[in-house]
């Protein structure tokens, strides 16, 4: 869009900052078609960005790719735009705005993320397959698909461990939330032990996590050693082993 570029090349406007913050915006809502301002999680996002070290062009090139006007917040494109700085470089051209893509296809992330979906729970790794479409498809209806079935893998993987792994899970959350509490309070910490849990439950469980343009997605995972499989397939804990 015109409006976008000529931001883009009149940042001597402002301070660096203001420029990569007026930029991003006036694409992001050039490409959604919207008329707003941004909230504050929104501003929060390009300044991360921007912290991070991420060039506005590749952020630029992130939104006008994977932009449409049903992505309703800035906030949508922070997988996307983290996913783009680990897979793209700069064609050989030396153009800013011509960027080669060399990370895996949105089929292609589906099956990794269903290839490394534990064996006993299929109706996740089916799910996941059967998400596989053009890439012409709503990308955004696709990860919220991804993300609702990471909940359902939690949820599934959890109802399949045993007793002992159960009482890991909680005891791990308890000291986790307690840690937590004596730093923030325990009205704070209370509200973060979802987050925690489903940390800790990962963990133990072995479980990847869901996200369409997370590292898990990024590639298959890696062969198993059959020995050590069969050692460990059934692993038990103890919670008195916790530190």
């Amino acid at each position: 869009p015109e409006r976008a570029r000529a931001r883009e090349a009149d940042l001597s406007e402002g301070s660096e900052a203001d420029g990569y913050a007026i930029a991003v915006e006036q694409t992001f809502l050039d490409v959604t078609r919207q008329v707003r301002s941004l909230t504050q999680d929104e501003r929060a996002t390009i300044a991360e960005w921007q912290a991070a070290g991420i060039e506005l062009d590749l952020v630029l090139a992130t939104l006008r790719d994977r932009g449409h006007r049903d992505i309703g917040s800035l906030r949508w494109f922070r997988h996307a735009v983290a996913d783009r700085q680990r897979v793209l470089v700069r064609a050989p051209t030396g153009d800013p705005e011509v960027l080669e893509p060399m990370g895996p296809t949105i089929d292609q992330r589906l099956r990794h993320l269903a290839d490394r979906v534990p064996k006993d729970l299929p109706e996740i790794r089916n799910a996941l397959t059967e998400l596989c479409t053009t890439e012409t498809a709503d990308v955004e209806a696709i990860c919220n698909a991804v993300d609702a079935l990471d909940e359902r893998l939690l949820a599934a993987a959890e109802a399949r461990a045993s007793e002992a792994q159960r009482d890991a899970i909680e005891a791990q959350v308890d000291a986790a939330v307690a840690t937590l509490a004596r730093r923030v309070g325990p009205d704070v910490a209370v509200r973060h032990r979802p987050t925690m849990r489903a940390q800790i439950l990962r963990r133990v469980l072995a479980l990847p996590s869901l996200q369409l343009f997370g590292p898990d997605a990024l590639a298959p995972p890696a062969p198993l050693d059959e020995a050590l499989v069969d050692e460990f397939s059934n692993p038990t804990f103890d919670p008195g082993d916790l530190p």
